[in-house]
């Protein structure tokens, strides 16, 4: 899937600390995930990126939603955020401080990339 707009993006989140998984989904509903930890399979961030998105564009459409989300549990932290072109990244992450840095900088990319050459 060499052509999926934001597979750099998603392929060097591996090197960031504290991410477990990613999934970016278009607003043409096509998506791509990546997972390097078992207890975040890939198929199940798939499911959560759909999920998402409807969350999200229900809250956009209520006027309580925000470009970016944040869910916390127990064991982990899963992050949201939406392009103006409807694009949305997801990241679950650790609940360790030294996964924010990383949130911060893969969302700041994600978000500013141009998605033809992202």
């Amino acid at each position: 899937m060499s052509d999926f707009p934001f597979q750099d993006w998603l392929e060097k989140t591996v090197n960031y600390s504290g991410v477990f998984a990613c999934g970016v989904r278009l607003s043409n509903k096509s998506s791509s995930v990546r997972s390097y930890h078992e207890s975040y399979p890939e198929a199940r961030i798939g499911d959560l990126l759909q999920t998402i998105t409807e969350v999200a564009f229900t809250l956009r459409n209520s006027q309580l939603g925000s470009a970016r989300l944040r869910w916390v549990f127990e064991n982990g932290q899963i992050h949201s955020a939406r392009r103006p072109d409807g694009s949305i990244a997801v990241l679950a992450t650790s609940k360790t401080p030294e996964a924010e840095p990383s949130v911060e900088e893969l969302f700041t990319d994600f978000l500013t990339a141009n998605s033809a050459m992202a």
